[in-house]
C-alpha cells in the first residue's frame, strides 16, 4: 500500500470504529471504557506480540476489544494499541488492567477512553502501517484480514 492509501484505510477504520459506538437513533450503544498501550520486557516478534495480547484480552475479559501492534520508530520494538469495551455500569479499574499486563509483559498505560480526544484514530493509524498486526475481538467477531 503506498502512503495516500494507507491514510485513507487508517481513516475509514477509525470511522468504523467509532462508528460502533452509535445505534440508529444516535445514543451510545457500545461506548468505548478504555484505551491502553502495552509494551514488553522481551524482544516481541508479531507472532508472540499477537499471542500474549489475545492472553490480555481473555483474562480481562471485555466484550469487545480492539487491537493493533506498532514496530517502535527508535527501537524498532513491537507495542500495542488498543480499545476495550465493557458492557457493565462499572468496569474494572485502569489500574487492575495496567496490573495485567505490567505483571507478565511489560510497561503498559491504560486511561479512560475520551472521543474527544481522538483514541479511535490514534489506535487505528497503526492498521495501515506496515508490518502491523490487528484484531477486534469479542462475541465472535474479527477483523477482516489486509
Amino acid at each position: 500500500m503506498d502512503q495516500s492509501a494507507n491514510w485513507k484505510y487508517a481513516n475509514e477504520m477509525g470511522h468504523w470504529l467509532n462508528s460502533m459506538q452509535f445505534n440508529d437513533e444516535g445514543k451510545l450503544s457500545t461506548p468505548w471504557n478504555y484505551w491502553f498501550t502495552g509494551t514488553f520486557k522481551y524482544e516481541a516478534t508479531l507472532k508472540s506480540a499477537r499471542r500474549s495480547t489475545q492472553n490480555f484480552i481473555k483474562g480481562v475479559n471485555p466484550d469487545l476489544a480492539f487491537w493493533g501492534t506498532e514496530s517502535g520508530k527508535e527501537t524498532g520494538r513491537n507495542h500495542v494499541h488498543g480499545l476495550l469495551h465493557f458492557n457493565t455500569l462499572m468496569p474494572p479499574p485502569a489500574k487492575t488492567l495496567w496490573y495485567w499486563w505490567f505483571s507478565r509483559y511489560g510497561r503498559a498505560h491504560v486511561d479512560k477512553f475520551e472521543q474527544e480526544k481522538g483514541a479511535i484514530h490514534y489506535v487505528s493509524k497503526y492498521v495501515a502501517k506496515q508490518l502491523t498486526d490487528y484484531d477486534l475481538q469479542g462475541k465472535g467477531l474479527r477483523c477482516p484480514e489486509l
